[in-house]
C-alpha cells in the first residue's frame, strides 16, 4: 500500500537553555516581549 502526502503543516517548540532570566546583551528577559510589542503575540 503507496500514501501519497498532499499537504503538510509541520510544528516547531524550543526554549531557551540559559542559567539567567535575562539577555546578557540587552537585559531584557528571555520569555518576555520586545520593547516595540504590546503583547507577547503581537507582530511588529
Amino acid at each position: 500500500m503507496k500514501v501519497k502526502i498532499k499537504c503538510w503543516n509541520g510544528v516547531a517548540t524550543w526554549l531557551w537553555v540559559a542559567n539567567d532570566e535575562n539577555c546578557g546583551i540587552c537585559r531584557m528577559a528571555f520569555n518576555g516581549c520586545c520593547p516595540d510589542c504590546e503583547c507577547p503575540l503581537h507582530a511588529v
